[in-house]
């Protein structure tokens, strides 16, 4: 094999004894390879011209992967770790200012020993082992127990709760204020003089490159249309640099979007002080930096200040998706660094209106442009279905405590007691509250009616076998699902939240509190599951709603305009 093939990006790094290398691959999955080469691509992004040496150790399952954080430097995590194998290699990103041979603790520079300890850690690890490891207080115990046996005991409480943060949701959000260095180190409590340390010009000859932030590389919504747009750089001949921000295992890195990405998955914390940013200050002068898209990533929306004030010319755009009740969430964190991004798009009427009129955001600067293409491609018409055959209710998400999948499984079990043999589910995901929805399958007696399908087997097969499909979250943007269950001729039923209501019609919409949703919501499905033609009306005003929404021009196309101006 080649060099070449060892760094997708080309050349961030030369490998000092290529049969190093080639031991190690032989023992890595490709998600182990690709995350090993995101590793070493960090560092010697941040030490180019030296030489380091990498320990690679393989953790448990119970751990995320260390790629870029303290340990790396100390080796407290790889130490008891089995050993995977040594690589060495050398930092060749080009550079015009000087990385000193020091690494940050804290605030604090120390003598850098040139080794890295990267762990990686199993394949079938999930985020459930690793929350499973974790040493929960007093009250997430109680709020878990409360999830598992008195789900709509707990969610009046959480709607008491929702009511008061959204009259907050009507407040302007504050203008971020930049910190100077030595303003920085004030508030950091650092005494000692700092200055800012500024980025040089590219180098001749930089390649054109697109950053784009994200999240974490898994499964989401919002995730799907990052990779959307990562592939769009592509195609434009960029580029794409992929920054994510939050704890994961990972598991998309080997998607084929993936392929030819500089690809950054932080962990933290990672090398900065006050007055310099040692990985921003790389990529400014290793790359032809001519935009940035923001896909819910607090790291990127934070570097926003210093990437326009020494790349004034790189566009910024970031893609907001849905509000959260807790301050805003991401929209909140767009508002705040406005003067800094150029465009926002937003998938929803709703975010549109709480950015310009709650917010006061210019008009000209907000895009309106649904997602309906990124997942849907033909649109079928309902499946007659048999009378006499059980009716088919399907949830398909994240099993998240957004999402609400206890709330699906207490709607399932009010429709048993009302009909036991008229009705059969399909509970199609996975996620952090794997064990919550396992106990309540179990306490509710779901399990002879009921099928859980994991995010693995295809999400068409479930719709092609439903003839409904319930969504339950307490809060939404415009959930995909909605595109690509009505594509699939799937009529739907949603709680009314976020903008839901701009592709269901009223007769579609229920309350969003758990008890009068599983009320209401069951009265709705009987009416459905006995009255056919009521089921291909609700289907017909649906599809109506979804049409006239989306014949304006999807984010796809104006994405792909704006990124196309970038090449």
């Amino acid at each position: 094999m080649s060099q070449k093939e060892y760094s997708p990006i080309g050349h961030l790094f030369e490998l000092s004894r290529p049969d190093e290398w080639d031991k190690l691959n032989e023992r890595l999955t490709e998600r182990q390879r690709r995350l090993a080469i995101a590793a070493m691509s960090y560092h010697a992004l941040l030490n180019p011209d030296r030489e380091l040496e990498y320990r690679f150790g393989l953790g448990r399952k119970d751990q995320y992967p260390r790629l870029t954080d303290g340990s790396s430097l100390d080796g407290v995590l790889v130490d008891d770790t089995e050993s995977l194998g040594i690589v060495h290699a050398r930092g060749v990103a080009p550079h015009t200012t000087a990385f000193p041979a020091h690494y940050c603790i804290g605030d604090q520079l120390a003598p850098d020993p040139n080794q890295r300890f990267i762990l990686l850690t199993p394949d079938e690890a999930t985020d459930a082992d690793v929350r499973g490891a974790w040493q929960e207080r007093f009250p997430q115990r109680v709020y878990d127990q409360l999830e598992r046996t008195a789900p709509a005991i707990l969610d009046v409480i959480r709607e008491q709760t929702t009511r008061w943060r959204l009259r907050h949701l009507h407040e302007q959000v504050p203008p971020r204020r930049v910190l100077t260095a030595s303003e920085e180190a004030r508030a950091r409590g650092i005494r000692r003089p700092v200055q800012d340390v500024t980025p040089g010009d590219p180098v001749s000859g930089a390649r054109p490159a697109v950053i784009v932030g994200m999240h974490w590389l898994q499964t989401g919504g919002a995730e799907r249309w990052a990779i959307e747009t990562v592939e769009l750089v592509k195609q434009a001949g960029l580029l794409p640099i992929v920054i994510t921000d939050h704890e994961s295992q990972q598991p998309w890195i080997t998607r084929p979007e993936m392929d030819g990405a500089l690809v950054l998955p932080l962990t933290f914390p990672s090398q900065e002080r006050a007055g310099d940013e040692p990985l921003l200050r790389a990529l400014i002068e290793a790359f032809d930096l001519r935009g940035v898209l923001v896909h819910h990533s607090q790291w990127l929306y934070d570097r926003l200040p210093q990437l326009k004030r020494f790349r004034p010319q790189a566009e910024a755009i970031d893609n907001l998706h849905i509000i959260e009740y807790t301050g805003g969430g991401f929209p909140a964190a767009g508002v705040h660094e406005d003067r800094f991004i150029d465009e926002h798009l937003v998938i929803s009427p709703q975010l549109s209106d709480w950015l310009t009129k709650t917010n006061r955001i210019d008009p000209a600067k907000v895009v309106l442009a649904p997602l309906s293409g990124l997942t849907v491609k033909d649109i079928r018409s309902p499946e007659p279905r048999e009378a006499s055959a059980p009716f088919v209710v399907s949830f398909v998400g994240r099993l998240a405590r957004q999402k609400r999948p206890d709330a699906f499984l207490l709607l399932a079990r009010r429709l048993m007691r009302e009909n036991p043999r008229g009705y059969r589910f399909i509970l199609h995901g996975d996620g952090e509250m794997n064990e919550t929805v396992a106990a309540l399958i179990a306490r509710l007696g779901l399990a002879s009616v009921l099928e859980w399908r994991r995010s693995d087997q295809p999400v068409r097969d479930t719709l092609g076998e439903s003839d409904l499909l319930v969504i339950t979250s307490r809060n939404e943007g415009i959930t995909l699902t909605t595109f690509e269950a009505t594509a699939a001729g799937v009529p739907v039923l949603s709680t009314d939240v976020g903008s839901q209501r701009t592709v269901i019609p009223s007769e579609g919409l229920l309350p969003r509190g758990t008890a009068r949703m599983v009320s209401s919501g069951s009265q709705v499905v009987q009416n459905l599951a006995a009255d056919e033609a009521l089921r291909l009306q609700l289907w017909s005003e649906e599809r109506r709603l979804i049409d006239q929404f989306t014949a304006r021009p999807s984010a796809t196309e104006w994405m792909r305009g704006r990124i196309d101006s970038w090449a």
